[in-house]
């Protein structure tokens, strides 16, 4: 009798070995093949998903998993493709925007070196003072925008009267809108508001919003500034006259233009600028259409 019962339970061990070897082949085979179809996901760099001839549970969710992260995977490759175009366009129309003054510049040295007349000189030399500029700016907004990429760099705050940087910021585009023959709507209060801010920074905001009218406006110009209950808030609004070209989701976009801009003296830097410093100070902007006037607001949190 225990003959007979040692004899089953071998029998009994044997069946049993051999089905757990046939699992066991069936597995490496399985891991195997995966490991195959992977080899090739990753030389082809094709969409086909992983599929598994052993269903079981477990090789049905690494399979799932494999091609979930598989679709992660081919979306990043996408949009790192998509953003390297559009950094390679942005670099292109940049060294365009620089090269434009540059030459010009050129051109107009070339005037005044040569001129005779008093007036035309005074003439050359005030454009040239002005292309000059415009290359400082837009050297000033790469170097800033560089800046503030680097996750080491820190916007130190501290208690600011963003009424007075609101104002002597205005006023110091007076000359230019004057030159623009823009008669501006300008409403700001004149209550000291304080808020937890950088002074710097704040006016870098205020000048980029409002030279962002001039340059892209069409001739209106409308500036409200003021305390809104435990809020303060900039808006500046102007006339475009293209509104169907302007993307307003992607305004605050590094180096983006609307079709319309795309000849300005610009790096299409300055809001996207504008967005992190605003943020940075833990503040909030938006821009919006209404008709054919594009609107920007910024928002700031008030000290009592």
């Amino acid at each position: 009798m225990n003959e007979q019962g040692d004899g089953r339970m071998i029998w009994i061990l044997g069946i049993l070995l051999i089905i757990i070897s046939i699992q066991f082949v069936r597995y490496r085979r399985q891991i195997k093949d995966i490991c195959r179809q992977m080899s090739f996901l990753e030389e082809e760099q094709s969409n086909k998903l992983v599929t598994i001839q052993y269903a079981t549970k477990e090789f049905e969710d690494l399979a799932g998993h494999i091609n979930v992260l598989n679709e992660k995977c081919r979306k990043q490759v996408w949009e790192y493709r998509q953003k390297d175009e559009r950094l390679k366009e942005a670099i292109t129309n940049l060294s365009h925007d620089i090269r434009t003054p540059l030459t010009s510049l050129g051109g107009y040295f070339d005037l005044l070196c040569d001129c005779e007349e008093e007036q035309d000189e005074e003439r050359y030399q005030q454009i040239i003072r002005e292309k000059i500029q415009t290359l400082e700016t837009m050297l000033e907004e790469l170097f800033t925008y560089t800046k503030l990429q680097n996750d080491a760099y820190v916007l130190e705050l501290q208690k600011e009267n963003i009424t007075k940087i609101v104002c002597d910021n205005i006023l110091s585009f007076y000359q230019e809108i004057k030159k623009r023959k823009i008669e501006p709507d300008i409403r700001v209060e004149e209550d000291n508001v304080w808020i937890w801010g950088n002074q710097t920074a704040a006016a870098r905001i205020i000048q980029n919003i409002i030279r962002n009218a001039l340059l892209h406006g069409s001739g209106g110009l409308e500036i409200r500034a003021g305390r809104e209950n435990r809020i303060y808030s900039f808006e500046c609004s102007n006339t475009v006259e293209n509104p169907e070209e302007i993307d307003v989701e992607q305004v605050f976009t590094r180096f983006y233009k609307s079709d319309s801009a795309r000849q300005a003296a610009s790096t299409g830097l300055g809001l996207a600028i504008t967005k992190e410093l605003t943020e940075r100070m833990g503040g909030t902007i938006c821009a919006r259409l209404e008709g054919n006037c594009f609107c920007i607001r910024v928002e700031f949190g008030i000290m009592e």
